[in-house]
């Protein structure tokens, strides 16, 4: 029997771990459920506790873990030294980084024979560009490609979520910099219903979001909603950010606490992202519950291998409504697609897949 010590990790994060928008919340929730099944984990975390994560988090954790809370500062170094009194002399085997923003914290610790590691989520850079095609410019946290890839090289690893990502990194820093930890989720199978009712899209307030809507709603929609006796159905704070009458057939139906209810009555998932970087995590959540999908070129960004058999990719106006109808006219599709997407996620999605690579690097 191998008697030696579990390894210890500490895990970085900020009120973005709470806060931001449910995929990343629930990335990092399902990255800690995984680890502390085989390492010690402590978690740093820097922010308003607004959310209780610490309540929450001791019903959804079972196995080794330290909660640490530091109140947010104005004063970054305030913050760094609070972290440096609360952790004392301990040294951790690895330490994650939550957000390339939180970097400036090792500084405060020890981190001589620490691995290293940035979950970088989004390459940054590229997210600044994307942004300011569409005229978003300033709206979220920018960073040049120099200074986004020098902080990459204080880590051992930088984790990522899609292979668009983890090739580029690699390829400008050599591999293996980069490894892919994409969003494990659960697969849930919804019976299909034979007439359909509903498009549905799930969203948080996050610009690229609202501005789908918009284009959606103002491009794709009249046509969609002349030809069928349908509904567009739109849940999440995305709602706060659209007006109330938005036409014909169009329900705001807000936040839900459910993902699987929602699932369960939606009959066909809609995200017709234009911009942004990174997973699209809702895409994910709607595949895993055997959704026929209809998304972008831009939104279907690391599901490469499922285009065409477990979604379907559209671009402008007339590919989403020709995808739509299609699916729509088609009972035989919407089963075959949501049947491939089930498959698609249990192969690629487990959260044996999606973070056993990294157990390897830390413990």
């Amino acid at each position: 029997m191998d008697q030696r010590p579990m390894k210890t990790t500490l895990l970085i994060t900020d009120v973005d771990f709470w806060e931001r928008g449910a995929g990343h919340r629930m990335r990092i929730l399902h990255l800690l459920q995984y680890l502390v099944q085989h390492v010690h984990v402590t978690i740093a975390y820097v922010g308003a506790l607004t959310g209780r994560p610490e309540e929450l988090l001791r019903h959804q954790l079972a196995g080794n873990y330290v909660f640490l809370s530091l109140s947010p500062s104005a004063d970054a170094a305030k913050t760094g030294k609070d972290l440096r009194r609360l952790l004392g002399k301990r040294h951790f085997d690895s330490i994650i980084v939550e957000y390339i923003h939180n970097t400036l914290f090792l500084k405060y610790l020890d981190i001589t024979n620490s691995t290293l590691l940035l979950d970088a989520h989004d390459i940054i850079s590229d997210r600044t560009v994307e942004f300011e095609k569409f005229n978003y410019g300033n709206t979220q946290f920018a960073m040049s490609p120099e200074l986004e890839f020098q902080v990459f090289d204080i880590y051992d690893h930088v984790l990522v979520l899609c292979l668009p990502d983890y090739e580029k990194v690699n390829r400008k820093m050599g591999d293996p910099k980069a490894m892919l930890c994409p969003h494990p989720v659960a697969v849930r199978s919804h019976a299909p219903r034979e007439k359909v009712r509903n498009l549905t899209f799930v969203a948080s307030e996050y610009p690229p979001n609202v501005d789908a809507m918009h284009f959606f709603i103002r491009e794709c929609w009249p046509a969609l909603h002349s030809a069928y006796d349908i509904e567009l159905w739109i849940y999440g704070n995305v709602c706060k950010m659209l007006q109330p009458s938005l036409g014909a057939g169009v329900v705001l139906k807000g936040y839900a606490a459910d993902l699987a209810t929602v699932y369960s009555q939606a009959d066909i998932v809609i995200n017709p992202v234009r911009f942004g970087a990174g997973l699209k995590i809702k895409n994910i959540e709607a595949l895993a519950n055997g959704m026929p999908l209809v998304t972008t070129g831009h939104g279907a960004r690391g599901l490469e291998p499922a285009k065409g058999t477990a979604l379907l990719v559209a671009e402008g106006p007339a590919g989403f409504i020709e995808s739509l109808a299609r699916l729509v006219d088609n009972a035989e599709l919407r089963i075959s697609l949501g049947r491939n997407a089930i498959t698609y996620v249990k192969e690629h999605f487990s959260a044996e897949a999606c973070f056993g690579p990294l157990l390897e690097i830390i413990a």
